[in-house]
């Protein structure tokens, strides 16, 4: 199972359409986390200004 796993492995990060293909999804999964980071971020910080109102 493990041999099989590796296998596919190296056919996939040998194909460089496939893999720039993993590393754009990876960096749009990025920076969609820092988006919503961000926007949590600016929301607390909102509600903490309100509460000081």
């Amino acid at each position: 199972m493990l041999k099989k796993a590796h296998n596919e492995y190296s056919k996939f990060t040998a194909d460089d359409k496939l893999r720039l293909m993993a590393i754009s999804h990876e960096m749009a999964e990025h920076d969609q986390a820092n988006s919503l980071y961000k926007a949590e971020r600016k929301g607390r910080e909102e509600g903490r200004e309100e509460d000081k109102a």
